[in-house]
């Protein structure tokens, strides 16, 4: 078949059309970046290959500053054969101004969340402390300052990039308000205390929860009319399981996230013009309310995370893979990329792109490559992706 440029590419491979070769992503989203460390080191592999990219140039140009993600510039895209570019909202975690108190650097997002790291560490922010007092009750979620869904900051340059990005034949994805509507909800009201809520205190979760919604639906529909002729992914997500279950009942989901989640979703395809595709990001061992995501309109799945119980890149794509373009899968950055010898590294990549190869496939790491990464390791995944694809 005829070469295919990047977002034709990709957008084959979502509609399970035929490609030229697999499409892949690194570093377009908050979910498939690489840690400023490890980009460190992807710039010392890429140089001792003939480039010369400049390493302080990148030491703090962030995507996303919270996750200590890099951001990547059209000669990395082209030195790496990625084929996505994204483009994110001006929030708060891309570009933080912290304020430091004993060896620690905090500062507070858009939903009044505050986040800290360590100073002098390339860890990335973790949540310390959310807006609302001890035992909140549904008045106190009137009282918060809440974000600007259809504020002109959060959209400031985004169309000039994502307007290159589309004359440079990328696809594009665009991430959303902050984290998915469950996770937003948790962290505003801190997870302990969220996990009870939503079994004991059923009337102030679902304020919550149709607080954080309709935010992030007003936003779906400003980005779209401001965005929408250039994108063609819209990233959205919700860390629902961990490595051996749900983290809340599928029961739970099912009653109180999927009704939210579905008409979101409605949303978001009414209002950016077609094709649009839904990129729904959940960790972890979440393969029992696939179904239901499927149900609620999402097109694409990621990470695949596979060392998690019952996670499977055959399963999965036998079952779904009819309806869900598998995005991720590559290799998992928590048990086998800080691990695994080189040579098991290769041997892995080779397999997970036969695998996904039969289904509607975007090859990427299983969630953000770490510092852990060696530069031996890094080299085998980047160069069995390269010999196989």
């Amino acid at each position: 078949m005829s070469i295919l440029n990047s977002r034709e590419r990709v957008l084959a491979a979502i509609e399970g059309k035929c490609v030229d070769k697999i499409p892949f992503d690194l570093g377009s989203t908050r979910v498939s970046g690489i840690t400023k460390p490890a980009f460190i080191t992807l710039l010392e592999i890429l140089n001792q290959r003939g480039n010369s990219f400049d390493l302080s140039k990148y030491s703090n140009d962030f995507f996303d500053a919270k996750q200590q993600l890099i951001k990547f510039d059209k000669e990395i895209c082209e030195s790496l054969g990625v084929d996505v570019r994204g483009i994110m909202p001006n929030l708060a975690r891309k570009k933080p101004e912290p304020l430091e108190k004993e060896g620690y650097l905090f500062f507070t997002d858009e939903w009044g969340i505050t986040y800290k790291k360590p100073k002098n560490s390339s860890q990335y922010y973790s949540r310390e402390a959310g807006p609302l007092p001890k035992d909140p009750s549904i008045d106190d979620l009137e009282s918060l300052q809440w974000p600007d869904p259809e504020n002109d900051k959060l959209f400031k340059g985004l169309e000039v990039k994502a307007s290159d990005y589309i004359e440079d034949g990328y696809a594009v994805v665009i991430e959303g308000l902050g984290a998915g509507i469950y996770e937003t909800a948790s962290r505003i009201r801190g997870p302990e205390s969220f996990y009870r809520d939503l079994v004991k205190r059923k009337d102030f979760s679902k304020a919550l929860l149709n607080k954080v919604f309709s935010i992030k639906k007003d936003f779906w529909r400003e980005a779209g009319k401001r965005l929408g002729e250039y994108v063609q992914i819209v990233r959205e997500g919700d860390d629902l399981a961990g490595q051996e279950n749900m983290l809340i009942s599928p029961k739970v989901y099912r009653d109180m996230i999927k009704p939210l989640h579905k008409d979101l979703f409605e949303e978001i395809k009414n209002v950016f013009p077609k094709p649009i595709y839904i990129f729904f990001h959940s960790d972890g061992a979440m393969g029992e309310i696939i179904p239901d995501l499927v149900e609620s309109g999402i097109d694409i799945l990621n990470p695949i995370q596979v060392s998690a119980k019952g996670v499977n890149v055959e399963h999965i794509g036998k079952e779904f893979g009819n309806r869900l373009a598998l995005w991720g899968a590559g290799i998992d950055t928590q048990s086998e990329l800080p691990f695994k010898s080189p040579a098991t590294i290769r041997s892995i990549v080779k397999t997970r792109l036969s695998q996904g190869s039969k289904y509607r496939f975007v090859f990427s790491a299983i969630h953000n490559i770490q510092e852990d990464a060696s530069k031996d390791n890094l080299t085998s995944f980047l160069d069995s992706f390269w010999d196989n694809r």
